[in-house]
């Protein structure tokens, strides 16, 4: 017979392959039909009755049978009677033997695209065993692109090529010494693949909003996209967003080891180029391990725009505040506000309570028509409280071209402050200054904690009048409001020439460089008075949502409270800072005022994330040492942080009597621990983070401990008869000769250039450096409006001053013998140690304070930086540089790899 189209095998003679077939089982078939005749005996095997029917119908339409696959399945058909036939034989009669040229029947090939796989298989009938191998060729398009072997008729072919094109395959099987082949279906791939819609809940169908950065560099035809992260992370995953819309998620690249950190390589041609592109990781991580308490954080890269200020890149908050209550809005101003809805003008006195109305009676306050309404532009739910007077607020997005920051990535937090005050005097540091891209946080120190007496913030720090009650005559209980306050955004000097827009500048430095993270810190050492009253029950409420408008609207990611401290009373330091509010009324019921403090805080600003689609961040900066651990309730707040900073400098100073490191990271066995630490307070880093994790739980990769960018020193430092507690170590642990000072005297202080009118011996690092090269520093009074300097007029002569270092504590030291002047320090040897000892113990990083005093270069109150100040931006700045170096992710894996080497 000729060959048709349908036919799957090759060209034969119909009759006589059927002849063949027939002579060799003819004599086959008279055995079965005889051994299963109605005559004979012992033999009842059911299964092969209607085999045995099917055979013999088989013979009877010879006529009718036309295919070739027809004859071979007669032939199986004899075969497997046969082999039933020895099972159930038992007159002892030997079937004839098997015919070993059997041919296994292939019906056909079939090629399937499965999940942007292609799929071959063979389907065969029941004899597929004698198929010895099977070789599946994959063309594309008539050219052969794929080979597989298997050694089985039943193992499926996976094919890697599923680019756009016509595929088909041809399969060799193999049996006996003979093979065959069969050719497959065709299956055509489009151009576009569709993309599976992603798991429901994975990831937002548009873009979420973030400000979180992931780090994000495009080399050799590459995305790089890396996620670094500190916490305790448990998953993380990563989207791809075209044009605003989810449109692909990817497998990611995640290591645990609480860092979390992740890196993907995407090819650059695989996205449109006239689209905007934003890969986002989706990162899950647990706050509180006891609770099991998890936060989902999104981190967006940087490619296209940032947005900085707002999901919808400044029109979502609303510029007009909510009516309070609480004001006293007095005679008509023209003021607009936001109250149930709609929006009313100040229209004629207002007491306190004269609430707006929409139902037509008399109200001091007049409704806006609906033109005035919409050009508002309200977003509907009001989601923001403020006065809308931040210069900054509402920021737009900026191009990618703008950005600076697009530094390397951080493995650890380098925390630290932007104070405000750094531009007073003939200072002049301003936030561009900083080296921002060697940072990881930068805390605006500090925000005020003062009543609020008109529900604006507060932006004059010189003028307190408006604190009609002092921190000292307020009761407990005050009826006041407390508010967080910024200190003076656009402070002028115009005695040195120009002005300083502080915030101003802060926000715009936030804007170049995504990554850093813009924290408020508020209270501080001259302004954690009114905490206890804003913790009040009845009060936290105010305060906590006036934190919530605050961050908002100066374009915060996060708050830090820097009580200091709670449970411990200060009577105010007028000498130093005719402004500071001590903490006179502290009571030992701070320790739970703090807690639910914090709790409150925690609440509010998860809720206000879910609000603004953002992850809004809270930390605490606490003094270290056992003494106020005990009281501070860390053992129940701590879940509430994403990090927790100790401040583990001014440890000691010039308030004691013995010299000493004032941050340390080992205890030195020399120290004579009976006079300088008799309660056994835990000084040394080292054992302060042994005794918070063992004692209280806390977390080690959620802490971060400091490092002092400034010296503080004593004077009247002699040797003693009895000589030096160890004389490779002059002048540590030696007792002052010089009474403290009182009411302005000078007291056991040694100089220093940053001082105020008690002294204490602060000299930034840059003035320690000149000291050590040999260069005299000059010490005079630092703000012509301030304190005056006790020791002003006092030269140090740098030829005076040996450097030593403690390698016990790891901790340096400048010490005059000749004049009895010391200095304790961090320099960039006790750094680097400190830095390693954080990574090699898997803490969360270091927090420094403070920026302005690292050394860039500069004297930072010298004429020369009056001059420069026009001209002077970011500058390379030296613990900075060495915190970064370690903390950089290439530098930690690097340190890993040859600690596997030295094993």
């Amino acid at each position: 017979m000729k060959r048709t189209n349908n036919d799957l095998f090759p060209i034969v003679d119909r009759e006589q392959e059927f002849q063949k077939i027939y002579n060799n089982t003819i004599e086959k078939v008279n055995y079965i039909n005889n051994k299963y005749s109605e005559n004979h005996n012992g033999v009842d095997c059911e299964e092969v009755a209607p085999l045995i029917e099917q055979m013999n119908n088989f013979v009877l339409n010879l006529s009718r049978v036309t295919k070739l696959e027809e004859y071979l399945s007669f032939k199986l058909l004899v075969q497997k009677i046969l082999r039933l036939l020895g099972e159930c034989d038992h007159d002892g009669v030997t079937p004839p033997p098997v015919d070993p040229e059997l041919e296994p029947v292939v019906i056909k090939a079939i090629l399937q695209n499965l999940n942007k796989k292609l799929v071959g298989e063979l389907l065969t009938s029941e004899n597929d065993y004698l198929i010895t191998s099977v070789e599946y060729e994959l063309y594309k398009n008539d050219v052969r692109v794929e080979k597989v072997t298997t050694n089985s008729a039943s193992a499926v072919a996976n094919f890697v090529s599923t680019e756009a094109g016509r595929y088909h395959f041809l399969a060799k099987y193999y049996w006996a010494d003979k093979f065959k082949q069969i050719m497959s279906n065709s299956v055509i791939i489009e151009e576009e693949v569709v993309v599976p819609p992603p798991v429901e809940g994975d990831f937002p169908a548009t873009l979420p909003y973030s400000n979180l950065w992931a780090h994000t560099v495009t080399t050799n035809g590459s995305y790089e996209i890396t996620l670094n992260n500190t916490w305790g992370v448990i998953d993380s995953r990563l989207a791809v967003y075209l044009d605003g819309q989810l449109s692909e998620i990817l497998d990611t690249n995640y290591t645990a080891a609480n860092r979390g950190s992740a890196k993907n390589v995407v090819s650059t041609s695989k996205f449109p180029s006239n689209k905007d592109l934003k890969f986002v990781y989706k990162v899950t991580y647990t706050r509180d391990e006891k609770t099991n308490d998890k936060v989902t954080v999104y981190y967006k890269s940087t490619t296209g725009k940032i947005e900085i200020a707002t999901p919808d890149g400044g029109v979502k908050y609303c510029n007009h505040p909510e009516w309070n209550p609480e004001i006293e809005y007095g005679s008509a101003t023209g003021k607009v506000v936001f109250y149930q809805g709609f929006h009313f003008r100040h229209s004629g006195w207002a007491s306190k309570g004269d609430s707006p109305k929409t139902n037509g009676d008399w109200s001091p306050w007049t409704m806006l028509s609906a033109a005035e309404e919409a050009a508002i532009n309200c977003p509907g739910n009001h989601m923001m409280d403020s006065a809308g007077t931040a210069p900054n607020a509402h920021l737009e997005p900026m191009d990618l071209a703008q950005v600076k920051g697009l530094g390397t990535p951080m493995e650890k937090m380098h925390i630290t402050y932007t104070p405000e005050w750094g531009k007073w005097g003939g200072r002049k540091y301003t936030p561009k200054i900083s080296p921002w891209n060697k940072i990881s946080h930068m805390q605006y120190a500090f925000v005020d904690v003062i009543p609020d007496y008109t529900g604006n913030f507060f932006t004059d720090k010189d003028d307190i009048s408006h604190l009609t009650k002092s921190a000292a005559d307020a009761p407990n209980g005050t009826s006041l409001n407390i508010s967080p306050n910024i200190f003076d955004p656009g402070a002028a000097f115009s005695a040195y020439g120009g002005t300083n827009p502080f915030m101003t500048e802060y926000n715009e430095m936030c804007r170049q460089y995504p990554y850093v993270k813009p924290i408020a810190s508020l209270g501080g050492w001259s302004r954690s008075a009114f905490f206890r009253d804003a913790a009040q029950p009845g009060k936290i409420d105010y305060f906590v949502q006036r934190c919530i408008d605050f961050i908002r609207e100066y374009n915060m990611v996060g708050i830090d409270i820097d009580w200091e401290f709670p449970c411990s009373r200060r009577d105010a330091d007028l000498i130093d800072n005719k402004n500071d509010l001590g903490t006179p009324r502290a009571q030992d019921d701070e320790e739970f005022l703090f807690t639910n403090l914090m709790q409150a805080l925690r609440k509010a600003l998860d809720k206000a994330g879910e609000e603004d689609g953002k992850y809004y961040f809270l930390s605490c900066a606490i003094v270290s040492g056992k003494t106020h651990i005990l009281k501070s309730g860390i053992g129940v707040w701590h879940p509430t942080c994403d990090f927790i900073s100790y401040m583990t400098y001014d440890v000691h100073g010039a308030f004691d009597p013995m010299t000493n490191h004032q941050s340390y990271l080992f205890q030195n066995p020399s120290e004579p621990l009976a006079e300088t630490n008799p309660y056994e307070n835990a000084l040394s880093i080292n054992d302060l983070i042994k005794f918070v994790t063992t004692t209280y739980g806390v977390p080690v990769n959620k802490i971060t401990v400091g490092s002092p960018f400034y010296s503080r020193g004593w004077s009247g430092i002699f040797k003693p008869a009895s000589g030096w507690v160890n004389p490779s170590t002059p002048g540590l642990y030696a007792r002052t000769n010089i009474t403290p000072g009182t009411n302005g005297t000078k007291g056991c202080s040694a100089p220093g250039t940053m001082d105020g009118g008690q002294g204490a011996g602060v000299l930034p690092l840059h003035h320690l450096n000149k000291l050590i090269k040999g260069e005299n520093v000059s010490v005079r009074t630092l703000d012509m409006n301030g304190p005056a300097n006790p020791h002003a007029g006092t030269t140090l002569v740098g030829t005076d001053f040996g450097y030593y270092y403690d390698e016990a504590a790891q901790a340096p030291y400048l010490y005059n013998e000749k004049a009895g002047i010391f200095y304790t320090f961090e320099d960039e040897r006790s750094v680097e140690v400190k830095s390693q000892w954080v990574i090699d113990n898997n803490l969360a990083g270091i927090i420094s304070w403070d920026i302005a005093m690292d050394d860039y270069g500069i004297d930072m109150h010298s004429s020369a930086a009056t001059s420069a100040y026009p001209t002077l931006n970011q500058a390379d700045h030296l613990l900075t540089s060495v915190i970064f170096d370690k903390f950089k992710a290439n530098s930690l894996r690097l340190n890993y790899l040859n600690r596997l080497a030295r094993r």
